[in-house]
């Protein structure tokens, strides 16, 4: 059992960073392991331990070690990660720690609280440090498979070790996630630094379910995931996908297309890269990145999100809309008045919005700095937030994940938990 003594035997300077390996299923903790050869140098003060159930042979302690030569990818294993028996591990206080159950689910949630960890534990050593240590682009786990089960449709392990449904012909996300096991992870990153157990989300966008999911681990049984996708086939993924994950409870889909109010849509789907669907025309920019696609009209009923106000306050709402955000932030405008949304991460591409649209969303932005005292950032490649002015945002036009923070929002959040 771990107490909280601090160890004898270990450097009381250093963050110390636990994970347990079961030699007989050491996939289980792979990804903590993963994770950590990924977002720590061999100078940063963190020490990890990787302690063995049941006995430590030389053998199996060589195993390991391949394993871990195999899961670092070239990188050098530090002085500071050591091998030990798990029955050896008492009267200690770690900074991050996960040990497998052996039930999936479990387990599952285990990983994504102790990568969450991790990745908070970089951001306070970035904090530290003078200059800020360089971020590095890197995928959160090794290159994973995916298994075709039929009528369309991939099997894969996402990076956070969850199972995810797809569509096999897509070739927008199905492809990144079959290789990598992973999809716009710098928001994934942040999602897990932000959302705690117990908290309010909106996916909205939510394609096949890749955010829905992760969403719903971090905020746990206590808490809550809306997610809205309009085209019917996706939202048919996003439910077997919260199904196959356990979550149901936890999550509402909605098949609508989020918008100012209730409206009936003329919807643009694309068949090959499945995530580009529309209510907005395609223009030729797009035609000349994505030649291949193929399309089709479909009508959509539409709905403001402020519907699920009740459920709220929310402490992340994610809009990736193709071109629409106007119209989702106009209905979200009376959360955001309220003080019902913390964060919102909104997807600002000038060349997805068209000129009408992107001058909509400039209005809007400048709106809430000046009423509501909002504030902007970008994500890196960790996550973490790098503060932007709106200067900045109207000149550069091109933000994947753009961070609008309301203080009054997270005010008024905190009163609601107390």
């Amino acid at each position: 059992m771990l107490s909280n003594t601090s160890p004898r035997s270990l450097d009381a300077h250093d963050h110390h960073v636990l994970v347990v390996v079961d030699p007989r299923q050491p996939a289980a903790s792979a990804p903590l392991l993963v994770t950590h050869a990924q977002l720590f140098r061999a100078t940063d003060p963190v020490t990890c331990t990787v302690a063995v159930l049941g006995e430590l042979s030389p053998s199996i302690r060589d195993d390991l070690l391949e394993f871990l030569e195999i899961l670092r990818d070239g990188r050098p294993i530090p002085a500071r990660l050591s091998i030990i028996a798990a029955s050896t591990v008492q009267d200690l206080e770690w900074a991050v720690a996960f040990a497998p159950q052996g039930d999936p689910m479990e387990d599952s949630r285990g990983q994504a609280y102790a990568i969450a960890a991790l990745h908070s534990l970089r951001a306070t050593l970035n904090a530290a440090a003078t200059p800020p240590a360089p971020a590095v682009s890197v995928p959160a786990a090794p290159q994973l498979c995916g298994t075709y089960v039929g009528q369309n449709r991939m099997l894969v392990r996402t990076c956070w070790n969850l199972p995810l449904l797809l569509p096999a012909d897509d070739l927008s996300i199905t492809p990144a996630l079959v290789l990598h096991g992973t999809f716009e992870l710098s928001l994934q990153r942040f999602i897990l630094r932000t959302l705690r157990a117990g908290d309010r989300a909106m996916d909205i966008g939510a394609n096949v379910g890749t955010h829905t999911i992760l969403m719903a681990q971090a905020v746990g049984p206590t808490g809550h995931v809306v997610a809205y996708e309009a085209m019917p086939d996706l939202a048919e993924f996003v439910r077997d996908n919260v199904t196959m994950n356990c979550l149901a409870p936890q999550v509402t889909v909605v098949q609508k297309a989020a918008w100012s109010g209730e409206a009936t849509l003329q919807f643009t789907g694309t068949t090959k890269y499945r995530g580009n669907g529309s209510i907005r025309p395609k223009s030729d920019e797009y035609l000349a990145r994505y030649g291949a696609d193929e399309f089709r009209q479909i009508e959509v009923q539409a709905e403001s999100p402020a519907v699920h106000d009740a459920r709220g306050p929310f402490a992340l709402v994610k809009v990736d809309v193709e071109g629409a955000e106007p119209e989702v932030l106009l209905g979200l405008e009376a959360m955001i008045r309220g003080g019902r949304i913390a964060v919102l991460v909104i997807e600002y591409l000038h060349w997805v919005l068209g000129a009408d649209a992107e001058s909509r969303l400039l209005a809007l932005l400048a709106a809430y700095r000046d009423k509501y005292g909002a504030t902007f950032a970008q994500l890196d490649d960790h996550g973490q937030e790098h503060a932007l002015d709106l200067v900045a945002i109207a000149t550069h036009r091109h933000f994947p994940d753009l961070v609008i923070r309301f203080p009054a929002a997270a005010e008024s959040i905190v009163d609601a938990v107390a």
